[in-house]
């Protein structure tokens, strides 16, 4: 038996290290909104080039693995040479690839990373893919990053969960946040873990930007709250350098970010939160210990390139919740 079914695309990471020289940063109200800025029609030379396999469901799966969970993944992959490098690095990692299916027809999902100033902007093309799941008997499911006609097997998760009495966790990925409250209503009826950043709370939500003040707790509970009352049990808002907040039937949480960490990239940083968190509630943690762990797992990530070179072990992981070296939860 598994303890947790990871179901997502996965793709081929490429992450093009760019100089501060090469590119600007524009941004406005109070540094909240920026755009990358290279000069139109100019050949920008990259510093580095690093590729990996990534992915949420992936980079998921492989965190849940390396903390302890017994993982297994459903998803597609191609046929072709990108494929198999895929397929032998999740086996590396002790997951279990039963369930994944190669295609023949297609070639496989690939983004391009673009990391300036320790910030990622992400490119990212899925390939069309009609999906159709496995029966899942695992206690926990975990619902992440699709193509854009994902919504076609939220009604066999539905009837998965039904039947097995699993624990739905929903990190949606670009085109499900598109599907917004009224695609989402069903999906989101029946998770127990809703989690996201503020961004994609936003957009899920249709909430107008301008209108929100990033800095005070209460708007940010405010925002949760009306995602909660979709059905989601637990949910959780992430938000860079600020932390995360976690929204029950009993608390509204607040966790620092882990504080002086050598920012390189932040790709997979939320990945990272969320699979420390997931692991720690299966492992029967308690909610201050779970945030804990999402917090270390994101910091250990940020100091590396790519989402999976940081992920800590389970030993890593408990030696650093040991060491007091992460902040202290918040409850309100």
């Amino acid at each position: 038996m598994f303890d947790i079914t990871i179901i997502g695309d996965v793709t081929w990471d490429n992450l093009l290290m760019v100089d501060t020289a090469e590119a600007e940063l524009h941004c406005r109200r109070k540094n909240l909104e920026c755009e990358l800025c290279f000069t139109y029609g100019k050949k920008i030379p990259i510093r580095e080039v690093v590729q990996s396999v990534g992915g949420n469901a992936a980079n998921v799966a492989v965190a849940s693995s390396r903390l302890g969970l017994k993982t297994s993944i459903i998803t597609s992959i191609a046929s072709d040479k990108t494929g198999l490098k895929i397929l032998e690095t999740l086996k590396s990692e002790n997951i279990n690839t039963a369930n994944i299916q190669r295609l023949t027809d297609t070639d496989s999902n690939f983004s391009t990373i673009i990391v300036f100033k320790g910030e990622r902007t992400i490119l990212v093309h899925h390939q069309a893919i009609d999906y159709n799941l496995p029966e899942i008997s695992t206690p926990w499911i975990y619902l992440t990053s699709m193509a854009a006609k994902s919504d076609q097997i939220h009604s066999q998760i539905i009837a998965n969960i039904n039947k097995n009495h699993s624990k739905l966790i929903f990190q949606p990925g670009t085109h499900q946040i598109r599907f917004g409250l009224k695609g989402l209503k069903n999906i989101l009826a029946s998770t127990e873990v809703f989690i996201a950043n503020l961004s994609e709370f936003q957009q899920v939500l249709d909430l107008k930007e301008e209108k929100l003040n990033y800095s005070e707790d209460i708007k940010i509970r405010l925002i949760m709250e009306k995602l909660a009352t979709n059905g989601p049990k637990i949910v959780i808002l992430t938000n860079g350098l600020d932390g995360a907040y976690l929204l029950n039937d009993e608390h509204f949480y607040h966790i620092n970010a882990w504080p002086n960490r050598q920012l390189v990239d932040q790709t997979g940083a939320g990945d990272a939160f969320a699979s420390g968190f997931v692991s720690a509630t299966i492992l029967r943690k308690n909610v201050e210990q779970a945030l804990q762990w999402g917090i270390a797992n994101s910091g250990s990530v940020v100091e590396s390139i790519g989402a999976q070179a940081g992920l800590l072990s389970f030993n890593e992981i408990v030696q650093i919740i040991n060491k007091d070296q992460i902040p202290t939860v918040k409850s309100f």
